[in-house]
């Protein structure tokens, strides 16, 4: 077993369906000594936490997540605050049913943010969830937009940048997702289970402070990616709780 890492992680949309089990297999781990998130509400599950993992967990609550009102100097010196971050984990998103302007300001605005929070404050990797439907000419402006800033975070000045692109995401707890919704039922779609999205996310970033990656460079694992990647770690999840 590898020595535990002590790492710091700094989380965006961490209320989400799938953000909630990034961050729950970040307090699980042994590898992540402070998690600090950055939400627009406080579930009531994180009320309930065990106090070890209460001792881990830092929230920096922003009703209605109003970033851009802020001055980004100020942003980035409160979180320069806080801790001096290993990992930023981005994984905002939308709903179709969501506003034009809802849906550019968090996939687009806020996500540009987020990677600018971690190229200002040198934090060496970024962990982005995009999706494997994102297209420069997709029908869907979310899914154009998702696109759009996948260029953009790649234009970055950041260590390592890794873009997970799933498919459709089964087993999403409260979905409301209407891609999701419909998707989970069309044969030749590409589909993952979102638990599995959430574990490879914390074991690639594992596997990159550890040095394991055979090249430290910035990636894009598609769906299929995502799924060898965790089958062939897949004795390391037993070893999660540990340190993997």
């Amino acid at each position: 077993m590898n020595k535990n890492l002590k790492l710091k992680a700094l989380i965006f949309g961490a209320s989400g369906a799938l953000g909630r089990l990034i961050l729950e297999q970040l307090l699980l781990s042994d590898n992540y000594l402070e998690i600090t998130i950055v939400v627009r509400r406080i579930l009531d599950d994180w009320n309930k936490l065990p106090n070890i993992h209460k001792k881990k967990l830092n929230i920096i609550l922003k009703e209605k997540f109003d970033f851009l009102k802020e001055s980004k100097e100020n942003i980035i010196k409160e979180l320069n605050n806080k801790s001096d971050f290993d990992s930023v984990f981005c994984s905002l998103g939308t709903r179709l049913i969501n506003s034009s302007s809802e849906i550019e300001y968090v996939e687009y605005d806020l996500t540009l943010l987020c990677a600018e929070v971690c190229e200002k404050l040198n934090i060496p990797h970024f962990l982005f969830v995009s999706c494997y439907f994102s297209r420069e000419y997709s029908l869907l402006k979310r899914e154009r937009l998702k696109y759009k800033i996948e260029k953009e975070i790649f234009n970055k000045n950041i260590k390592c940048i890794t873009i997970f692109k799933p498919g459709i995401l089964l087993n999403r707890e409260n979905n409301l997702n209407i891609l999701n919704s419909i998707g989970s039922y069309v044969p030749f779609l590409s589909k993952i289970d979102i638990k599995s999205v959430a574990n490879c996310i914390f074991l690639y970033d594992c596997d990159f402070h550890y040095g394991k990656l055979l090249e430290n460079k910035s990636k894009i694992l598609d769906n299929n990616e995502i799924l060898e990647f965790i089958k062939s770690h897949e004795s390391s999840l037993f070893e999660s709780i540990s340190g993997y």
